[in-house]
């Protein structure tokens, strides 16, 4: 129910919370008791791990893009739609 509110108390023992990414859990912010509302962190992921592992995803998107451009050189850019397939 997107845009909908809702008032109310829950009251748990376990709270399960994940992540788009994966990772070493760096900090939680939230305790037994705390109270949260909505845009309140309650943990974050150690940085580290998360850029080394973009670095190595930048990187690899370089090499390929460095290789495409090397093979364009080589081959020249296609005339019509036929070589341009071909080409692929």
């Amino acid at each position: 129910m997107p845009g909908e509110s809702f008032k109310g108390v829950i009251k748990t023992k376990i709270i399960e919370a994940r992540f788009a990414q994966f990772g070493k859990v760096a900090l939680v912010t939230k305790k037994r008791g705390d109270s949260v509302k909505k845009g309140d962190l309650l943990a974050s992921l150690d940085k580290k791990i998360l850029q080394a592992e973009l670095d190595r995803q930048l990187s690899d998107f370089e090499k390929v893009r460095a290789e495409f451009e090397i093979f364009n050189l080589e081959k020249g850019t296609p005339a019509d739609d036929i070589t341009k397939y071909l080409k692929n």
